[in-house]
């Protein structure tokens, strides 16, 4: 049945967000958190400026290029 289906549509179904798309988004989702917080004139949450360091660290250059100073 799914087979038929593939073979008459050729196309598969929709499948799940890639991992590195995931990753990205959250990296920039904590940059925006820390200008939020320095903005504010507030101190940055340690959980925020943990996982930005570890994820800065994990990410391929490109994504986290332009990224505020640690």
């Amino acid at each position: 049945m799914i087979m038929e289906k593939l073979t008459r549509d050729n196309t598969p179904p929709l499948g799940v967000t890639p991992k590195f798309v995931l990753e990205a988004r959250r990296f920039n989702e904590l940059k925006e958190a820390i200008g939020r917080f320095t903005a504010a004139n507030w101190p940055i949450p340690s959980e925020i400026i943990f996982e930005y360091n570890a994820m800065a660290n994990r990410l391929p250059k490109a994504e986290t290029e332009n990224r505020p100073a640690e």
